[in-house]
């Protein structure tokens, strides 16, 4: 038989004072912590009480309070936007609604768009329907002459063919560069030179 010695923890009378305090104040912790948790109501919202705005509103604070509000929000004086448009003073300025961005595309600012810098354009230049891919040393051309077909449009062509003026059933005639009918097939023009993109 193997003796097994015992070893007692003899606590002095001045640690017990000390343990003592440890648990009171381990126990005043957490009737502290009990108690906040059970007489403060959440301070979040449930989902039934968040606002949703319909399409074309905006979530804005109005008086102090939040609202939705149609038509937009206002950030700066004078400037709002409305779902893909942006507007200085009610004159639209910015339009991003297809695959598009608009500068001015409602023509408010009669005068065009202004750039006191360089206007840069890797991808290529577009006149009208005419886009132009390499701008090096490319001429942009306007065709003026009523007589010709797709007047009124820019090209990259230094002519353009005339249009019909008499079609039946046997022959056709076209005009002339001066709008004269007595031609059997159209007839090439020269364009207005607009000027050449250069890199």
């Amino acid at each position: 038989m193997v003796n097994k010695k015992r070893k007692d923890i003899i606590i002095k009378f001045s640690n017990r004072w000390i343990y003592t305090l440890i648990v009171i104040g381990i126990l005043a912790i957490l009737g502290v912590g009990v108690f906040a948790l059970g007489s403060v109501s959440n301070p979040g919202h449930a989902i039934s009480e968040l606002q949703t705005c319909e399409e074309g509103e905006t979530l804005q604070v109005v008086d102090g309070e939040w609202d939705c509000v149609s038509g937009g929000g206002e950030n700066l004086e004078g400037w709002s936007f409305s779902n893909d448009y942006l507007y200085d003073d009610g004159e639209q300025v910015i339009r991003a609604n297809d695959e598009w961005l608009r500068l001015n595309p409602a023509g408010h600012f009669t005068n065009g768009v202004y750039t006191p810098g360089k206007l840069r354009a890797d991808g290529g230049i577009c006149l009208d329907d005419v886009c132009v891919n390499n701008l090096r040393s490319t001429g942009i051309y306007y065709i003026d002459n009523v007589y010709c077909e797709d007047y009124k449009t820019f090209t990259t062509s230094p002519t353009c063919k005339t249009r019909p003026c008499q079609v039946t059933n046997t022959y056709k005639r076209y005009y002339n560069c001066y709008g004269v009918c007595n031609l059997n097939s159209p007839y090439s023009c020269p364009n207005n030179l607009l000027g050449y993109l250069v890199e």
